[in-house]
């Protein structure tokens, strides 16, 4: 399968596991019509980028110079950059307890350092936190192969000097290094280089790139790339699931906040709901630091489908849309408090291809999403209880599709099988708990969340949960065969995911 990325050549952290998000005409959800779009009452507010340079010679002087190379640091982080590759790093010093004044300041030192002497990128966690995606502009690219190095040092039992760096990925840890390193020593010498328990080594992959299949408005406009996620316990590197989606809209163009080319007017379809633009952002910070010029873009904010109905947070997607409509990219299912969202990225592509995916991903992930439940389900007794199953959060499948082919592939484990959004307050077969929200005291709330997915290969989740006790699910990696038209499945973890 093809796949398609944007121009600003996103570079992945993940091995390429890549996917599909797919959609169709759809209605518009909720049977709402197309906000008419006002730029005064905008309701988002915006998240400043973060700054790439650094003037070292502005900030510190030569006592801190030698005291980073006094105590070994820059040696040791020097040869920890050289086992363990990423496209950059955040360089952490908090875990030295005060050995210097400002231990925020000795980071920001190690950056300009690195890049004088060329060795690697660094980019600081307030930089991340400004672009609102564990992902940053780098020379006018996106990238996500990102790893934080934390460093400590101290005198171990034996009186000499130990060096601890732990590596993660967005707080997810993947490996702990340690260095013996004492006043005299002609380099650091690794004692330890350790894989963190749920972590299986996998590197990040540089992605292809794609060009834009047409440029210019139109009334309906195809996109396709990838969704990108960071990582979750389980699993914290992981690659994208492809993302389609399709735009009916005009620009509103003139001044807003964040200086975009104006806003969008019209209809967004994923998965075959359609929602409408809106200036509500439900007061989201919009970052600006995953778009080179704000000017260049115009800017669409729409509520999202895939949510669980008792939820009322009111979640956003992000849209940023390139002036010719030759590119998308934006955060997905965020909201205002968020400080990292999951991002995508997208090229233009042609109306036959779109289709082409949606019809090929329909068929693939239900087969694989029910596949899953039934592993997962097992020999349970619960064959006459309700399943009601969260249809719109199974994202990659258009959601009719989805309601008249899965209950086909799971019917083995259920023979009451209800949408959740249909059912959570029927009072035969739901009940109100003490926390105010629906539960199902004779059945199961069922919902299958994808991590990664190109068409092959794919790793997903999936969570029975009840109020009656645990639940149960598990983490799977499925393989497809083209030739039989199968799945095997691998089970990566056993029961519900955190």
């Amino acid at each position: 399968m093809n796949r398609f990325f944007s121009r600003l050549s996103v570079r992945l952290t993940a091995a390429a596991l890549a996917g599909a998000m797919l959609l169709s005409s759809g209605c518009t959800a909720g049977g709402t019509e197309v906000e008419k779009i006002d730029l005064e009452n905008a309701f988002y507010s915006v998240r400043e980028a973060g700054a790439r340079t650094l003037d070292a010679n502005k900030l510190y002087g030569a006592q801190d110079d030698a005291a980073l190379v006094d105590a070994g640091f820059l040696d040791v982080l020097s040869d920890v950059i050289g086992r363990v590759a990423a496209t950059a790093y955040v360089i952490d010093f908090t875990g030295t307890r005060g050995e210097f004044d400002d231990a925020v300041a000795a980071s920001e030192y190690a950056e300009s350092y690195f890049e004088a002497t060329g060795e690697a990128d660094v980019i600081l966690q307030s930089e991340l936190e400004a672009n609102g995606i564990w992902g940053a502009l780098v020379d006018g690219e996106l990238i996500d192969d990102i790893k934080t190095l934390w460093i400590n040092r101290y005198e171990n039992l034996d009186g000499q000097m130990e060096y601890v760096i732990d590596v993660s990925r967005n707080s997810q840890p993947l490996r702990t290094l340690r260095y013996i390193y004492n006043e005299g020593d002609a380099a650091p010498a690794l004692t330890t280089d350790s894989l963190a328990i749920n972590y299986d080594g996998r590197e990040p992959a540089i992605s292809a790139t794609g060009e834009p299949a047409a440029t210019g408005e139109a009334s309906t406009m195809y996109f396709r790339g990838n969704l990108y996620r960071t990582g979750i316990y389980e699993q914290p590197v992981l690659g994208g699931v492809d993302f389609l989606l399709s735009i009916s809209a005009n620009p509103v163009e003139g001044e807003c906040p964040g200086d975009f080319a104006g806003m969008l007017e019209g209809t967004v379809t994923i998965d075959g709901v359609a929602m409408s633009f809106t200036t509500n952002g439900n007061d989201i910070p919009v970052p600006l630091g995953i778009v080179d010029d704000p000017s260049e873009w115009y800017i669409g904010i729409a509520r999202i489908s895939t949510n669980n109905p008792q939820d009322t947070t009111g979640y956003r997607n992000i849209f940023y849309v390139r002036t010719d409509f030759s590119e998308v990219v934006g955060l997905y299912s965020t909201y205002r408090s968020a400080t990292f969202s999951e991002w995508f990225s997208l090229v233009r592509i042609d109306k036959s291809e779109y289709d082409g995916a949606v019809s090929e991903n329909n068929k693939k992930l239900t087969d694989l999403y029910s596949g899953i439940m039934v592993d997962a389900y097992g020999d349970k007794k619960e064959y006459n209880n309700t399943l009601a199953v969260l249809y719109n959060m199974f994202f990659g499948v258009d959601h009719g599709y989805l309601k008249e082919n899965l209950k086909k592939g799971i019917s083995s484990i259920s023979t009451d099988i209800r949408d959740y959004a249909e059912c959570y307050m029927d009072e035969s077969v739901a009940r109100l708990g003490e926390n105010d929200l629906w539960f199902f005291p004779d059945g199961r709330s069922t919902v299958i969340r994808l991590y990664e997915y190109d068409g092959t290969t794919a790793i997903a989740a999936v969570d029975f949960s009840t109020k009656q006790d645990d639940g149960y699910g598990g983490l799977y990696k499925g393989v497809y065969d083209e030739s039989s038209g199968q799945w095997t499945l691998e089970r990566l973890t056993e029961g519900r995911i955190k």
